[in-house]
Order: structure tokens, then sequence, then C-alpha cells
């Protein structure tokens, strides 16, 4: 493989005689992943980074794959669409919309999105509420809109605690629990708006999964290392994320 496979660690090689093959489930042809920095994160064939084989991308693959699902997320990231202080508000500073675009060129069967954390933790989350879930709207309805996207899992916000400035300026998730109020209505405005296509958009409930505002040390970079610094989720936190956006997706194919 010549430096494909330098400096990196392999563990439970087998070698086959002839080509994997993993049935191909039609509802996720091309899963797509959007958002600011957790998608980012979500990098599938990454070495050098201290998420590796734990991404949220690897993990959620994984657990289609221990299901016996096909599940197509290529290996090169070319279906993660990801941006460092992405908000999901159109007008902020660097909004997560022009990965939707990006996202939507793709023409994805399935998407998992992750935003809200950098429009809940900025001084103007109050005056830019309303258009935020306005502005979510628009980019479920955009990616829904494609010619093959059936299926839309979003995440509501994980907590600020990992980041103690962050978490001042969010109220001390104030501004997170009143941004998850408002996902939670995203299921039900869909299914109003869209009958003969009900149940396909839901909320992975992320905030809750990884211990609401309380979370376990191990979940959060600031709080694994102590210096509340970083609100990203550790590889557990990967974990955790994909398991859900994995069981929202099942709760699907019922």
């Amino acid at each position: 493989l010549g430096t494909a496979m330098v400096n990196v660690y392999v563990r439970n090689l087998v070698v086959s005689k002839r080509p994997v093959s993993m049935p191909m489930h039609p509802a996720f042809n091309r899963l797509a992943i959007i958002g600011h920095s957790f998608a980012g994160r979500s990098t599938l064939w990454v070495y050098n980074q201290q998420w590796r084989d734990v991404s949220t991308g690897m993990l959620l693959r994984k657990y289609f794959y221990d299901r016996g699902i096909g599940v197509n997320m290529p290996n090169d990231s070319s279906g993660i669409f990801g941006v460092s202080g992405g908000t999901t508000l159109d007008s902020g500073g660097t909004p997560i919309n022009a990965q939707v675009t990006l996202a939507a060129a793709w023409n994805p069967s399935a998407v998992f999105y992750m935003g809200l954390v950098n429009d809940v933790l900025n001084a103007s989350w109050s005056v830019n509420r309303a258009q935020t879930l306005t502005d979510l709207k628009g980019h479920i309805t955009t990616m829904m809109s494609t010619t093959n996207c059936k299926r839309f899992v979003v995440a509501n916000c994980p907590t600020l605690f990992g980041n103690s400035s962050n978490y001042v300026s969010g109220k001390n998730d104030v501004n997170v629990r009143q941004a998850n109020v408002d996902v939670g209505t995203l299921p039900a405005w869909w299914d109003a708006a869209n009958p003969t296509r009900a149940g396909m958009v839901k909320v992975a409930h992320i905030y809750e999964a990884l211990g609401y505002s309380n979370p376990p040390t191990e979940n959060f970079w600031g709080t694994a290392l102590g210096t509340y610094t970083d609100l990203h989720p550790t590889p557990v936190g990967n974990a955790i994320i994909a398991r859900e956006a994995f069981n929202t997706f099942m709760s699907m194919l019922a």
C-alpha cells in the first residue's frame, strides 16, 4: 500500500481473496453530514487527528454496518460538509447555508445536520432566534427538494458546558434549551406541510444523550481535560452523537 499506511496504526486486519461487499440500502445510498465544526470533525479517513477512527462519521457508518446495512459514506469525506464556526443563521459570520448548497449539489439520499451551537452562544441570540429557526427550515427544504433526498435528521443543540466562556454567554444553557424547543417543532412543521412525506424529518436528541447541561466529563474535550475551554465532543462524545443519529435514521425505516 506504499505511503497509504505510513505513521498509522492498524488493528483487526483481514486480507480477503475477493472484494468485501455490503448490501446497499436504497435509503442510504448517499448519506451527507452537514453543519459546523462537529460536522467538519466527522471526516472518515483522517489519520492525524484525535478522533481518528472514532469520528462521528466513522462511528455512524460502523453502526449501519453492524446492523448489516450498507451505507454510502465515501472514504474521501466527499459527503462531509462542515465549516468551523458555522451558524445556522444565514446572515451569521460563517453561515452553514453555504455547506447546504454544496451538499445539495452532491445530491444525497439522507442528511444528518448539526447546527445551532454558534448561534446560541452569540450575544444576539434573542434577536436572531426566530430567524434562525426560519433559516433552519430553509436548509431542510433545500435538501429535501433535491432529486434523491428522502430523510433528514437534525441534531438538537448540545450543552456549552465544555467551554466556560461560551456557557456564560449562552446564559448557562438557557439559549440552548430555547433552541431545542424550536428544533422540537420541526417534525410537526414538516409533516403538516408535506403530508405525503410525513415522518421524514426527525430530531436526534444529542443534548439529552450527551448528559443535558451536566455531562459526564469524558463527553467533551473541555471537561475531559479540565480546562473548560473546548466544547467539542471527545471520541466518546462522537460515538454518542453517531449512535443517536443512527437510531433516529432507523426509526424512519419502521
